[in-house]
C-alpha cells in the first residue's frame, strides 16, 4: 500500500501483512497468539474504520532490524564481541558489517550498549558512533578495532547495532475512530512500534513493547514505543510495559507546517518541514487552522480551510474562508487546531530506554499518573514544542504529573533531556515573548530516586507547581553538580511541602534562574 506515515523515512509502497481496513464494529481475538513476520513490513494496520478491537496477540520478526553482539572481551585497542550469525545474518565487506535480513542489506552507523544483568543502558554512553574496521577471528566471534573499553563497556554487555533508518511501523492507525488494542505486545519494529495519525479516540490497554521472552535480545522498536501524531478525542494507554526502545515509550504530538509564502489575503502556501514529516492530512476542507509566530512560538488567532491543495508530498497551499490575519508572514507556522487529544498515561512501566521515558505537546488535558519511569536513559517527561526542527507544535495548557516513581533517569545526555522532567519548548526568540508557551502543570505527589541531576527545568512557562514531592538522592552514577530547579523566562512557580532525603530544605539558592524574577518563584514547607 502507498501512503505517508508521520516520523518515517516515507519509501514509495508500504508491505502491509494485517490490513484491517473499512471495517466497523469488528473485534479481532488472538487468544494469545504470536504472529511472526519476515522482512521490513508494516504488520498490522487498522485504517479508515470505527471501533475495531484488537486483541490478546503478540507481533515480533523473525529476523531483527538491529543486530546484537555479546561483548567478550575489551581493550585499549580492540573490542571482542560474539554474534549468532543465525539469528543476525551478516556479510563482512571490505571489513565492514553489511547486515541482512529477507529483502534488505543495511551498514552499521552506530549502536547503544546494555548492561549485563540489569537491562540499563549503559551510563554516558548514549549513541556510540561507529563503521570501523571488522575483523573475523572464527567461528561467531569477531574483533572491532574500536576502544570500547573507555566508556566503560564490559565482556557480557550487548551491543545492539544499527543505524537511523526507519521504514515502517509494527502498527499503524490511520484515519480510525475508537480503536482499542488490548492486551497486544509488540515485540519488534523498523520505526515506531505504534504509530496513530489522523485518528480520534485510541486505547491501548495491557501488553506493550517489551522483549519477547526467549528470544535473549534487549531491545525492541527502532524509535518510540508509541506515536500520536495529529489525533484528537481522547488517548488513554494504561497498565502497559514499554523497555528496549530507542526512543519514547509515548509521543504525542500536532504537526505544523512552516509558511513559505503568503500568495494572498486568503491563500498560503506551507511546506511540510521535516523530510520524515510529510504527505499526511494536516487540513482538511472545514477544519480550523491556527497560525503560530514562527520566532516567538505564540499562538496567533484562527480561520476556516476552505481548500488544501498538494502540490507534492512536501508543499501545500492552503486557502482560508476569512482574511488572514495581517501578522502572518514567511517563516511562520500554521497547525489544525480541530486535532487535539487527551491524553491519560496511567500505571505503567518505562525502563531501560534511550532519550526520553514519555513526551506530551497537545492543549487538552494530559495525566500522567501512577508510573514507573526505572532507568529510561534521558529525561523521564518531556513537554516539547517547536516550529523550527520537527514542526511538533500543540502547547501544553493542563499537565497533571502525580504518584509516579522516578529511579535513575537521566543516566545520559540527549536532545532536550535538562532534567527528570524537562520543559523545553524551541524559542528562537525568547526575549520577544509576550505570553507563555506551556501554563498550569501540576507535578505533585511523585517519588524520585535519583542521584544529583537535575529534577526540574522549564522554558516559557507560567503556572509550574512542584509540591509534595518525595527525593531520595542516592550515588549510584555521577551527579551533574546542577541546580535541582532551572527556569529560563518563566512565571508563577511553586516549590513547597516536598520531602528530601538526606534531609534538606530548598531555597532560592536551589534555582537557577535565567530571564525568571526572583519573585516569581515561591518556596513552601
Amino acid at each position: 500500500m502507498s501512503f505517508h506515515i508521520s516520523n518515517h523515512d516515507q519509501p514509495l509502497i508500504h508491505p502491509v501483512c494485517v490490513p484491517l481496513a473499512d471495517l466497523r464494529n469488528v473485534r479481532v481475538e488472538g487468544n494469545g497468539s504470536l504472529f511472526l513476520f519476515h522482512g521490513k513490513v508494516v504488520p498490522l494496520l487498522v485504517m479508515d474504520s470505527e471501533n475495531v478491537s484488537v486483541n490478546r496477540l503478540s507481533v515480533d520478526y523473525e529476523r531483527s532490524w538491529c543486530t546484537e553482539a555479546r561483548v567478550v572481551k575489551t581493550d585499549d585497542r580492540f573490542t571482542e564481541v560474539e554474534i549468532d550469525k543465525k539469528a543476525y545474518p551478516y556479510e563482512i565487506r571490505n571489513n565492514r558489517f553489511v547486515f541482512q535480513g529477507k529483502g534488505w542489506e543495511e551498514g552499521m552507523g552506530h549502536c547503544m550498549a546494555f548492561e549485563k544483568g540489569t537491562g540499563h543502558i549503559i551510563a554516558n554512553t548514549s549513541d556510540i558512533g561507529w563503521n570501523g574496521h571488522v575483523e573475523p577471528l572464527g567461528g561467531s566471534r569477531l574483533r572491532l578495532s574500536w576502544n570500547l573499553r573507555q566508556k566503560g563497556i564490559k565482556p557480557g554487555d550487548t551491543l545492539v547495532l544499527r543505524n537511523y533508518n526507519r521504514p515502517h511501523p509494527g502498527c499503524v492507525v490511520y484515519r480510525a475512530r475508537k480503536t482499542s488494542l488490548n492486551d497486544v505486545s509488540l515485540h519488534q519494529s523498523s520505526g515506531m512500534a505504534l504509530l496513530v495519525q489522523r485518528s480520534e479516540d485510541f486505547h491501548m490497554k495491557g501488553g506493550g513493547v517489551m522483549v519477547r521472552k526467549g528470544t535473549g535480545r534487549v531491545h525492541t522498536a527502532g524509535a518510540d514505543a508509541t506515536h500520536f501524531s495529529n489525533t484528537r478525542g481522547g488517548i488513554v494507554v494504561e497498565k502497559a510495559l514499554f523497555e528496549g526502545m530507542m526512543d519514547d515509550a509515548i509521543n504525542v504530538h500536532s504537526t505544523c507546517l512552516g509558511v513559505m509564502e503568503v500568495v494572498d489575503s486568503h491563500t498560503l502556501k506551507c511546506k511540510y518541514m521535516h523530510r520524515q514529516a510529510v504527505g499526511f492530512e494536516v487540513f482538511l476542507p472545514g477544519e480550523k487552522i491556527r497560525f503560530i509566530n514562527g520566532p516567538t512560538l505564540e499562538p496567533g488567532g484562527t480561520a476556516t480551510v476552505k481548500t488544501a491543495v498538494k502540490k507534492n508530498s512536501a508543499e501545500m497551499v492552503i486557502t482560508v474562508e476569512e482574511p488572514l490575519p495581517s501578522s502572518v508572514r514567511a517563516g511562520d507556522a500554521v497547525e489544525n487546531a480541530d486535532f487535539y487529544p487527551s491524553v491519560v498515561f496511567r500505571n505503567n512501566i518505562v525502563r531501560n530506554n534511550r532519550a526520553r521515558g514519555s513526551l506530551f505537546t497537545t492543549p487538552e488535558r494530559v495525566l500522567v499518573e501512577g508510573n514507573l519511569f526505572d532507568h529510561s536513559s534521558g529525561s523521564a517527561i518531556l513537554l516539547a514544542g517547536d516550529a523550527q526542527g520537527w514542526y511538533e507544535s500543540g502547547a501544553c495548557h493542563e499537565v497533571v504529573i502525580r504518584k509516579n516513581t522516578f529511579i535513575n533517569n537521566l543516566t545520559s545526555r540527549y536532545q532536550f533531556t535538562n532534567a527528570i522532567i524537562s520543559i523545553y519548548p524551541e524559542v528562537k526568540q525568547l526575549d520577544r515573548q509576550r505570553d507563555y508557551y506551556h501554563r498550569n502543570v501540576l507535578i505533585e505527589n511523585n517519588v524520585f530516586k535519583t542521584f544529583d541531576v537535575p529534577l526540574l527545568f522549564a522554558i516559557s512557562t507560567d503556572n509550574l507547581k512542584f509540591i509534595n514531592n518525595k527525593v531520595i538522592y542516592n550515588d549510584e552514577f555521577k551527579g551533574w553538580g546542577q541546580k535541582p530547579f532551572q527556569f529560563r523566562r518563566c512565571a508563577n512557580i511553586l516549590i513547597k511541602d516536598n520531602k528530601v532525603l538526606p534531609p534538606r530544605t530548598w531555597t532560592l539558592e536551589d534555582c537557577k534562574l535565567e530571564n525568571t524574577p526572583s519573585d516569581q518563584v515561591r518556596f513552601g514547607g
